[in-house]
């Protein structure tokens, strides 16, 4: 399921590690659960998530309507609607 973010999407890299986007939206329990394990597996290397609300720009409330939560590490989207701590793990471990 690998995809590339549009360059206007892009965020720069948060250091050794690559970033890891959370596209969501407000009321969205799938993406609280989605969120919370991103955090749990950022949290043993110091590292935060990026946060975006899709509501926020019409592009992204176009291109991703109903998928969310989207996750993404560095450029590469890697999940729609849930996530493991151990894909999360295999994808920044592949992703440096």
């Amino acid at each position: 399921m690998t995809r590339f973010l549009p360059r206007r999407f892009r965020r720069p890299d948060p250091g050794p590690w690559p970033a890891v986007t959370v596209y969501t939206r407000a009321g969205c329990h799938l993406c609280d659960d989605a969120i919370a394990t991103v955090k749990a597996v950022l949290a043993t290397r110091e590292q935060h998530p990026i946060l975006i609300d899709i509501d926020a720009d019409a592009e992204l409330r176009e291109r991703f309507t109903d998928r969310v939560p989207v996750i993404a590490v560095g450029e590469r989207i890697i999940a729609e609607y849930t996530i493991t701590e151990r894909a999360l793990r295999t994808a920044l471990e592949t992703g440096r």
